[in-house]
């Protein structure tokens, strides 16, 4: 049998190696934290910017860019970048684009749609661009 004052340095012991192991999983845990990516925030929807076919703001426009969503910027730069790349008549004409400073690139989807997806470093606006034929 183990009397009481061995039991007592036993679990001495113990208490003492948990507190010298614990700086070092405090620094382990730091360097996990680290690793994770800084710029992650969730997307937000910003709304619609409608025009009419002559590409002037209409409140019931059926045309312009819907859906918009961005993460890593606010709504306000987003919708400032979906309007400048619906008001650039070439940016449909050119593979990619850039429009304030975010790099647009689209692809069609149907008639008169595309997607487009613009980004610049680790901000993200997404919408679908209807375009008015004519």
């Amino acid at each position: 049998m183990i009397g009481r004052v061995a039991r007592a340095r036993i679990a001495g012991g113990s208490f003492a190696r948990l507190l010298r192991a614990l700086p070092a999983v405090a620094i382990l845990a730091l360097i996990v934290a680290s690793n994770a990516p800084a710029h992650v925030t969730a997307a937000r929807d910003c709304g619609n910017v409608r025009v009419d076919r002559t590409l002037k703001r209409a409140p019931l426009g059926i045309f312009g860019a819907f859906g918009i969503n961005a993460s890593g910027t606010g709504c306000g730069k987003a919708r400032r970048v979906a309007s400048g790349f619906i008001h650039t008549p070439s940016a449909i004409d050119q593979k990619g684009t850039t429009i304030r400073g975010y790099r647009c690139r689209f692809r069609v989807i149907g008639p008169q749609t595309a997607r487009v997806a613009c980004s610049r470093h680790h901000a993200r606006v997404r919408f679908l661009d209807l375009i008015p034929n004519g």
